[in-house]
């Protein structure tokens, strides 16, 4: 009957119950058979391969064997007998060792879970393991006729395999696995493990008492840490541990010296202290989502602040001094002078006139650093352009001007000078008189000349940003200016429980107004009016007031804890003594997520920087992502000459596949890419190295990078951001950076059109 209804020879089917089973399918054995080169005859193995995949569909022949036993985990299987026999008896030739184990699991109705359970004891790395550990499976050897060690090797992996697909639902598992442990097994051996959430545990108290020490912690240990199996259920906690991290190796990274400059200061601020700022945020928004080192993560943030102040002191200290020289004779570039001098303006402006302006209000520099790295993260990345002298992407050493208040520090942004009102403007218009007061400044703005101009404020932008795309096109416009205030409208909250945490995307019409801007072919600018220091506690209150960071003093009142007088000698608006916050978080009055009008770097120290399509984030510091010597110091990355030292290749370790040399292949490689032959002449041979591994792959992450250039990856993040910068600088911008879901950056090539094939 089955070779009439195959139309094919049946042969070995003695079995009653596969009988039954063939001929209880046979319409879907028909089927299976379709989609199959039609075979001469049809035996006994090959039909229980047609019955276990009309049964149970293709998962047992196609998917592994962790796979397996991770789906059956989720969903016990209930197979009628026949069926059980089936898979029992094809386990083994599909999946060989591991198959045959997992045959042997399905034999017992709660056979299965111990083979994850106590699979993952046998994992440990230990050379012996006792009985008691190995629970139910200490008959498995001898039962399926293998030796101790081949078994526990085979269950080892075939457990690691599970945890790793089961994801976030091996939790339960490895908590009934590390109960048994803790009862048959030492803590010194549980502490060691990759596997239970004991050993993670350990790493991390390990990690916190190195940096409750004072010492910093390097990046790779966090990745170690990241690559533990329980690591999906512990998230939270490492993503707390990796940002205490970043703030023990920028503690540990040499302050600024005391003599320093005013620029010296301001640069450190974008280099250095702006991404602290940024991490501690970051550390900030991650104690929000867990309740695990909250004290040691506080006591490091206090550590983080007391730096910071010093910082802050020591600036506000060379504005006390002589505020007028240190704003406009300082090589900085100061809000009222900003279109005098590049980025907005150009030496030669008659190549490209047309201008667009994109004033972020209240956005600080940090805030700024998370925007731009959004942006360069997009699909179709903006980002900063690469300094082709050093080779760096930093914004320019741009300042606002006290009082860092809206009305003063963006009115001076539009007029191009000091404006006289500040202190009025500030406590009585606020926002009512604004769209009045600074399209008249701006049009007022001598140092636009005869430059064609028009403003848009928060009200010009209700019509979904039509009146400004039609700015932007039109040609007849010279500078169009658009002011966006999702960040000063944030901190201005009292919601003091939340950090700020604007991201680009949410910015309404923010993204598409700056690809429309570079498509009319205008110069995109970016600054801020002003930045703020954010909310701490409210122990940092010193008074009433109704403005947070800046006072009068009356007579001879003295400055409040955190602020220091400062005579600005008629550009701060206003009659009499003032006295400004440089203290992180002080405050008058009444508590909001962010506070301004101070002279702190964070508040003073504003964004300045020209975005173009295919630019690059802001270069981060070396101890962002950089490792710590056994002193905790974090070293300061050398720089080389490329021109006048030769960088020899590093000599790569021999294996077995390299059969040949790798010169002339990389070089045959490079050759393909078809670089300018300036710009190759920049790129040291790891830089080239890292190129041809992209371009040959067409894309690679950055473990992939690492492995090709057989170097530390948390070194690769920084050689990838420089060959990055030197590649958008020279004209070929080919690489683009991904973030992947797992964490991982990956770059993809994007070809130039100049590529030999």
């Amino acid at each position: 009957m089955l070779s009439l209804a195959l139309q094919v020879p049946v042969v070995g089917t003695e079995d009653d119950d596969v009988q039954r089973l063939a001929i209880d399918n046979v319409d879907r054995l028909q089927a299976a058979l379709r989609e199959r080169t039609l075979p001469t005859v049809v035996d006994r193995e090959l039909l229980d391969e047609l019955l276990l995949d009309v049964l149970l569909g293709k998962q047992v022949r196609k998917c592994s064997s962790g796979e397996l036993l991770a789906s059956w985990l989720r969903d016990p299987p209930n197979w009628p007998p026949p069926v059980a026999d089936l898979v029992r008896r094809q386990l083994p030739r599909m999946h060989g060792l591991e198959g045959r184990i997992l045959a042997w699991g399905t034999k017992e109705p709660k056979g299965l879970e111990p083979l994850l359970v106590h699979g993952v004891l046998l994992a440990l790395e230990e050379p012996e393991i006792p009985q008691s550990a190995w629970g139910a499976l200490w008959n498995g050897p001898r039962a399926l006729g293998l030796t101790l060690e081949t078994f526990r090797t085979a269950v080892s992996g075939l457990a690691r395999q599970t945890v790793d697909f089961l994801g976030a639902d091996a939790t339960a598992y490895l908590k009934k696995a590390e109960s048994v442990a803790t009862r048959v097994l030492t803590p010194a051996v549980l502490a060691r493990s990759r596997d239970l959430p004991l050993g993670l545990d350990n790493l991390c108290h390990e990690l916190v008492k190195e940096m409750s020490s004072g010492d910093a912690v390097s990046h790779v240990a966090i990745q170690d840490m990241q690559r533990h199996r329980y690591a999906t259920a512990r998230a939270g906690e490492i993503a707390v541990l990796e940002q205490m991290a970043r703030l023990s190796r920028y503690l540990a990274a040499p302050p600024v010296s005391p003599t320093a400059c005013v620029l010296e200061r301001v640069r450190a601020y974008q280099r250095d202290g702006a991404f602290a700022d940024w991490a501690a945020a970051r550390l900030r928004t991650a104690l929000a989502k867990s309740a695990s080192f909250r004290k040691e993560a506080g006591r490091i943030l206090d550590r983080y602040r007391e730096r910071r102040d010093e910082e802050n002191l020591a600036f506000a200290e060379a504005l006390r001094a002589d505020y007028k020289t240190a704003l406009y004779s300082s090589d900085c570039i100061a809000l009222p002078r900003i279109w005098r001098h590049a980025p907005v303006h150009l030496a030669n402006e008659k190549k490209q006139k047309k201008l667009f302006l994109v004033v972020l209000d209240g956005c600080s520099y940090p805030v700024f650093l998370r925007l731009v790295a959004e942006l360069a993260n997009d699909i179709a990345p903006l980002g900063l352009r690469v300094d082709p002298a050093s080779q760096q992407a930093h914004g320019a050493p741009a300042l606002s001007i006290v009082p860092t208040i809206t009305s003063h520090a963006r009115s001076a942004i539009f007029l191009g000078e000091v404006p006289n009102d500040p202190w009025i403007a500030e406590t009585i218009w606020r926002d009512s008189k604004e769209s009045a007061t600074d399209p008249a400044r701006f049009k007022q703005n001598t140092s636009l000349g005869s430059r064609s101009r028009k403003l848009f404020l928060k009200g010009d932008l209700a019509d979904h940003g039509e009146g400004l795309f039609a700015a932007l096109r039109d040609d007849a416009i010279d500078v169009v200016a658009a002011v966006f205030n999702a960040v000063d409208d944030q901190i201005g909250s009292s919601n003091t429980g939340a950090v700020v945490t604007v991201r680009a995307e949410e910015i309404s019409m923010f993204i598409p107004s700056l690809r429309e801007g570079i498509r009319a072919g205008r110069r995109v600018i970016v600054t801020s009016d002003h930045g703020h220091t954010p909310f701490w506690s409210k122990d940092l209150r010193v008074s009433d007031g109704a403005s947070a960071r800046y006072r009068t003093l009356e007579g001879k009142d003295p400055a409040p804890e955190g602020f220091i007088e400062i005579d600005e000698g008629g550009h701060g608006g206003g009659a009499g003594r003032k006295a400004y916050a440089w203290k992180m978080g002080v405050y008058q009055g009444k508590p909001q997520v962010g506070f301004h009008g101070g002279c702190s770097l964070e508040e003073m120290v504003v964004p300045l920087a020209e975005l173009a399509e295919g630019g690059v984030a802001a270069d981060e510091p070396a101890w962002w992502y950089g490792g710590a010597s056994a002193a905790g110091k974090t070293p300061a990355p050398a720089k080389v000459a490329v021109a006048a030292v030769a960088v020899a290749p590093i000599s790569p370790k021999v294996v077995q596949g390299d059969l040949f040399d790798p010169g002339p292949l990389l070089a045959t490689t490079v050759e393909r890419i078809g670089l300018p032959g300036a710009l190759r002449a920049q790129l040291d041979p790891s830089e080239l190295a890292a190129l041809a591994c992209v371009f040959s792959n067409q894309n690679a992450r950055i473990s992939d990078i690492a492995q090709a250039l057989r170097r530390p990856k948390a070194r690769v993040p920084g050689l990838m951001s420089r060959l990055v910068g030197k590649l958008h600088a020279g004209g070929f911008p080919c690489l683009r950076r991904q973030p992947l879901p797992d964490g991982e950056d990956q770059y993809v090539y994007v070809r130039q059109g100049t590529e030999r094939t």
